[in-house]
């Protein structure tokens, strides 16, 4: 059912877009330029951002990603913006028709295809949109019709097939097409339909978690929860999962930009201490969180429920499980018991709830923070641990809303540093893709996903 809107890659076809701005790059006299594009859109204009940069280092380049609707929407309310980039001809109309853009200027520069993902440990065997109708397909990824273009495509597909209105009741509804890509990526949705592009990006940033139930009793004091985490040698977890994998420094992993096109975790620090030399600071720290807690050194803390730690069997996460239950049992005297399971099992447990601590890996599909930090949202259906902050609600809220750059980053931070003082979510390990580069090698461009560009690479004279 592969219905075709668009014939091109997105990523080839932006170049042309890069030929035209570059072209006019002198005439503009400000040093910034704001570029609001679709967030179809992301990795190809994240890699043209620092092509153009190079060419004219005395102008900055801001990008701002969203679905082309709420662009729209913030145009409207006064946002300054240079280059708007839709993903559909009708959102550019409207823009158009409410004298927002020069239309002098206007040039159709990308061509896609919309298609259908699902999970990659898939085991329905979907070959088509008329096995969406299947019984055991519980929840599809659409980007929402009434703001995504996508979703919009793919309610006409759907209409045209006689699927649309069948379907209905299996819908889950992306605010971009980028989030239904991660939906999908993530396992929590059995299909999804998205543009051919997004669905070739690979490689991307990965952190490994910690979710502590905040319904399970033995998870409800946050000096136990503090506790764990203190006592958890991330250098000896990573190390136990492979060379692809560092300790985690904070929820957002390396690889990931800020809204102002610098790298996430290097503006905002490390936010968890895995400096081997304090480790026994940090045991001693964890057993007087205990103590303050009411327990003693000694006991097993075997008054509260069993705690269980759950993991995908499948994957290399029983190297890290095994660590954490040694640690814990050796410096704590918590005894854990692990609990390995199907990939899809694992899933199950999480969605309903049916697990006190759970190992669980988070990618992002699209280069922004918000990939790893909206999960935690109240309201959000991949809230597994049942998290309901509401100053984590508001920071959110705000960052999502706000005209400014700068204060988007910091209402991030901000969110994602509150998150972690909670101990309900506990970064472990980040997983990367080492790519090495000889020494005098000029012009490889990596778009912070994990996808290498060498088409400008030259040799240093």
């Amino acid at each position: 059912m592969d219905k075709r809107f668009f014939r091109r890659c997105a990523r080839n076809a932006a170049f042309s877009l890069l030929g035209c701005l570059l072209l006019a790059a002198p005439a503009f006299a400000a040093q910034e330029i704001t570029v609001s594009g679709a967030a179809s859109l992301t990795n190809a204009f994240t890699e043209i951002k620092g092509l153009f940069e190079k060419k004219y280092p005395d102008i900055k380049v801001h990008t701002n990603f969203a679905a082309s609707n709420p662009l729209l929407k913030q145009m409207e309310e006064g946002a300054p913006v240079d280059v708007f980039a839709s993903a559909d001809q009708e959102t550019m109309d409207k823009a158009a028709a409410k004298k927002l853009v020069d239309t002098a200027t206007r040039k159709d520069f990308a061509l896609n295809d919309l298609v259908m993902v699902v999970p990659s440990d898939s085991k329905l065997n979907l070959t088509g949109a008329k096995d969406l109708a299947k019984p055991e397909v519980k929840r599809i990824a659409v980007g929402n019709p009434d703001s995504v273009p996508a979703g919009r495509y793919t309610k006409a597909a759907l209409t045209t097939a006689g699927l649309w209105e069948t379907l209905q009741p299996k819908y889950v509804f992306g605010a971009s097409v980028r989030q239904a890509l991660d939906y999908v990526g993530r396992g929590e949705v059995d299909a999804g339909f998205v543009y051919r592009t997004d669905a070739k990006q690979g490689g991307d940033p990965t952190v490994g978690i910690l979710l502590l139930n905040q319904m399970a009793t033995s998870m409800s004091r946050s000096e136990l929860r503090r506790a764990l985490s203190l006592v958890i040698d991330r250098n000896a977890v990573a190390e136990a999962m492979g060379q692809d994998y560092t300790a985690a420094e904070g929820l957002v992993p390396y690889g990931i930009l800020t809204a102002s096109g610098e790298e996430f975790r290097v503006v905002n620090g490390t936010r968890i201490d895995n400096d081997p030399d304090k480790y026994e600071e940090r045991c001693q720290g964890a057993l007087a969180l205990l103590r303050q807690a009411g327990y003693s050194n000694a006991v097993s803390l075997s008054a509260l429920d069993t705690v269980t730690l759950a993991y995908d069997r499948t994957s290399t996460q029983a190297q890290a499980a095994q660590q954490l239950q040694q640690l814990w049992e050796a410096r704590l005297g918590i005894k854990v018991q692990l609990v390995g399971l199907e990939s899809f099992e694992l899933k199950q447990r999480l969605a309903n709830g049916e697990f006190v601590i759970a190992l669980m890996e988070m990618t992002a599909h699209n280069n922004d923070a918000t990939a790893y930090l909206d999960p935690w949202r109240s309201t959000d259906m991949r809230n597994y641990g049942m998290l309901y902050l509401n100053a984590y609600d508001i920071l959110m809220k705000i960052a999502a809303t706000s005209n400014s750059q700068e204060a988007e980053d910091a209402y991030l931070r901000d969110a994602e540093q509150l998150l972690l003082e909670t101990g309900y979510v506990i970064p472990l390990y980040g997983r990367t893709q080492p790519c090495v580069i000889r020494d005098g090698v000029l012009g490889a461009v990596s778009d912070g996903l994990g996808n290498w560009y060498f088409g400008g690479v030259t040799r240093a004279s």
